[in-house]
């Protein structure tokens, strides 16, 4: 039993190196923009807020190495979670959704994902919705966009009559380090069960 599952790992290993599967990629095509009316009632969240990081977990070290992994063992929020990019902001003001200082949100990593092209410390109005694995995601469909577009002030003009809600702190770094530890730690694991595998093999 034991030299078939080692037969069987080598099989999907070398399945893996000859044909690598990757994210699907799609072509990013959008719907008659909501106006702000509809926009507001079907977000989950709306905030103005400022981006303060940008992470991506497949770029972490060694995320390469088991790509087929993730891939074909994972479910699919999990897979979205580590493809897409987190947008950390700092939150000024929250008309739906967010009572924190800060919030994260996720999206698609390029333009072809319909990811937005979020910046550096630059202030957005952010619609988002909120998935089955309780993430915050946007797109270039959504009204998302930097406040100092046109359709942001205009958005903003209609969100003043709305109240906003009270704000709260929240220690979101030391959260983000235990995740961030844990991700490397299921890396390293996977990485040398893979060399184990193989050294094995080549015995």
């Amino acid at each position: 039993m034991k030299k078939f599952l080692q037969i069987l790992l080598s099989i999907v290993v070398l399945c893996a190196v000859l044909f690598p599967p990757t994210v699907p990629a799609f072509a990013c095509s959008c719907f008659p923009m909501k106006d702000v009316e509809q926009a507001f009632a079907e977000a989950d969240v709306v905030f103005r807020g400022i981006v303060r990081s940008d992470f991506l977990p497949m770029t972490l070290p060694g995320m390469e190495q088991v790509h087929f992994l993730v891939v074909d063992f994972v479910p699919y929020n999990l897979r979205q979670w580590m493809y897409f990019r987190h947008f950390r902001f700092e939150v000024i003001e929250s008309w739906k959704g967010v009572d924190y200082k800060t919030a994260t949100v996720l999206t698609g990593e390029s333009s072809a994902s319909c990811g937005m092209p979020f910046q550096m410390n630059h202030e957005y109005l952010v619609y988002a919705n909120e998935n089955d694995d309780g993430n915050l995601y946007t797109f270039v469909c959504e009204r998302t966009a930097v406040t100092s577009s046109q359709s942001a002030i205009e958005d903003l003009k209609y969100l003043e009559n709305l109240p906003t809600r009270p704000l709260k702190a929240i220690a979101t770094g030391a959260i983000l380090l235990v995740l961030i530890l844990v991700l490397i730690l299921v890396v390293v694991s996977l990485k040398y069960l893979r060399k184990r595998t193989f050294s094995r093999e080549n015995r």
